[in-house]
């Protein structure tokens, strides 16, 4: 299984990125069309885009800024397992968003989810150029 990655550019710290990136229970901040999240344990669940997807927390490491999940439910595909990283670049941060799916022919539709999901964050991202989020 090969990984996919997309990548962007923000004005926002990698601390500040990092506060809401990894907030695994948090991710109605990150995207606004997730909604109705439950977790239980390191499962959580929501509700986008008329879909119920399930995703469980592999892992979350603060010192190198990177959350890895996997979606368990709500999504016809025998695995996937997604990585989300926080990296300093030029003044701001760089997230990159890695992705491996069973079959590997579905990559290309969470490619193209993640990259405008990463368009979309500039909307929260760029404001806090330089600082942390409140």
């Amino acid at each position: 299984m090969v990984a996919t990655l997309v990548q962007e550019q923000y004005a926002a710290s990698p601390s500040a990125a990092w506060d809401l990136v990894g907030d695994f229970e948090g991710i109605a901040r990150l995207f606004p069309a997730v909604t109705d999240v439950t977790i239980d344990g390191d499962v959580r669940t929501f509700s986008m885009t008329g879909m119920r997807i399930s995703e469980r927390l592999v892992r979350r490491d603060d010192a190198t800024r990177t959350l890895t999940y996997s979606i368990v439910d709500g999504v016809p595909i025998e695995a996937h397992e997604a990585t989300m990283v926080v990296e300093p670049s030029d003044g701001g941060c760089t997230i990159s968003w890695s992705v491996t799916t069973t079959p590997e022919d579905a990559q290309p539709l969470f490619i193209d989810t993640y990259r405008r999901a990463l368009e979309t964050l500039h909307q929260a991202l760029d404001q806090h150029e330089g600082s942390a989020l409140t």
